[in-house]
């Protein structure tokens, strides 16, 4: 590993960096109005869509998990 790069280039680090953005979304997504959080949602599913059709499965993967996020977001909250 090179000294200016911090993490190995790998599967494992490409899934922490989902995880995190994912993290990130949900944050964010918590602090919207519900019908925020539904547009957010539908629009990362379109995005993801759009990604499948160009033959970008990396995007996509990425845009699904952010929709998941968006979803989990959206969930009313447990008592």
């Amino acid at each position: 590993m090179k000294d200016n790069q911090p993490f190995p280039l790998n599967a494992q680090t490409m899934n922490a960096v989902i995880d995190g953005m994912g993290a990130i979304v949900l944050v964010l997504l918590e602090q919207m109005e519900p019908e925020q959080r539904e547009r957010a949602a539908k629009g990362f599913a379109r995005l993801a869509a759009v990604a499948e059709a160009e033959g970008n499965i990396t995007l996509e993967t990425l845009l699904i998990s952010m929709n998941k996020a968006a979803q989990i977001a959206n969930r009313p909250a447990k008592p």
